[in-house]
């Protein structure tokens, strides 16, 4: 179990004072510090990410210019995380190579190592498999050539048949936070140019001498109906820690969601969605179920009511450790279960009368 298991409450109140903090001095610029300590809070729990703060970690890094912290992120968790299944990863990494390749920064970056033409692929396929992106940034600014989108395949009914409510809030959240670095003239042109160039693989063309103004796609891309069904299996519904982050990130484009059967239960700001086998520690009886009959003895039970949130899953080896600590004080263990045991001398006190009533002669004031 980790050191800042999220399953136990008093650990909960750390992740989300650090979360708070984060979005806090974000909104006074200070991008640097709030990339910093999103990198300690995801190394607090770095396999379930209990606030998904993943999802803000490429806005940071873009906002600071640190893209070689991004791109590394990436090329270090993506075979194990599936990353470029989120798409705030999908649309910043092809975002961030471009800006490396082809606009100076204030800071020292190295240059991209992919050329322009993998880096149009990695945008383009993107677009592919998330298309709701295009028209949610279309609310922030006007894309060139996208005319009548609700009319396109892939931009209109794709979006309508096969985007999930969980990933149309992944989308939301991304585009919330980055639509911004989305508008700069010179990234809205590059991002105008594939968008052309999706269209071209993907929607009907007119096809010379036909009878019909438009006809299917002589060679479709695969990519549409592929992606199409991963989109439809992959987002069913929303992992607990992301439905945290909505509720704590409080984001007007990206309302909250609610998990299965919740029904009218509360909500409480300080612990939004507890994981289903959440641990409190400050409940005695809670804990008192949760720990083994007679494991350890007496000086097992004095550890662990010194730090209540020990876990019980290593209670062998800990036992284990303590009889042999016990053994180097020249102790049995059958000495020290009797410490505390001994009974309480009580005075025989059956020739003593009942106490004397006390009369009061007067009448209170």
């Amino acid at each position: 179990m980790h050191a800042y298991d999220v399953f136990f409450l008093l650990f909960r109140s750390l992740y989300i004072a650090l979360f708070r903090y984060i979005f806090y001095i974000a909104t006074r610029s200070c991008y640097r510090a709030a990339l910093e300590y999103s990198k300690l809070l995801l190394l607090l729990d770095p396999q379930s990410d209990p606030l998904a703060i993943l999802l803000a970690v490429d806005f940071f890094a873009i906002a600071a210019e640190d893209y070689e912290f991004l791109l590394n992120l990436y090329a270090e968790w993506n075979p194990s995380r599936s990353l470029h299944l989120l798409p705030n990863f999908a649309f910043s990494i092809p975002l961030v190579h471009w800006m490396q390749r082809f606009r100076p920064r204030r800071r020292a970056q190295p240059r991209s190592e992919l050329s322009a033409e993998e880096i149009n692929l990695m945008l383009q396929d993107a677009l592919i498999m998330f298309p709701g992106f295009l028209p949610r940034l279309m609310k922030h600014t006007h894309v060139g050539g996208t005319n009548n989108l609700d009319k396109s395949l892939l931009f209109g009914k794709e979006v309508l048949l096969s985007e999930s409510e969980a990933l149309g809030r992944l989308l939301d959240v991304y585009v919330s936070q980055c639509h911004y670095y989305w508008q700069e003239p010179d990234v809205l042109a590059w991002l105008e140019v594939n968008v052309e160039a999706v269209l071209r693989l993907v929607e009907p063309v007119i096809i010379p001498g036909s009878s019909t103004s438009a006809c299917p796609n002589v060679e479709p891309d695969p990519r549409l109906r592929m992606y199409s069904e991963k989109r439809k299996s992959c987002y069913l519904q929303a992992p607990r820690n992301v439905l945290r982050y909505l509720f704590l990130r409080e984001l007007p484009e990206a309302p909250l969601l609610l998990p299965p059967n919740h029904g009218s239960q509360k909500i409480y700001p300080l612990d939004p969605f507890p994981p289903l086998d959440s641990i409190n520690s400050y409940d005695p009886e809670a804990e008192r179920h949760r720990q083994p009959a007679g494991s350890g003895g007496f000086f097992h039970a004095l550890f662990s009511s010194l730090w209540p949130s020990t876990s019980t899953t290593d209670d062998n080896e800990d036992i284990a450790d303590i009889h042999a600590l016990i053994a180097e004080l020249g102790l049995h263990m059958e000495e020290v279960q009797t410490i505390g045991e001994q009974p309480t001398q009580i005075a025989d006190t059956e020739d003593a009368g009942p106490p004397n009533n006390l009369e009061f002669g007067g009448e209170f004031d």
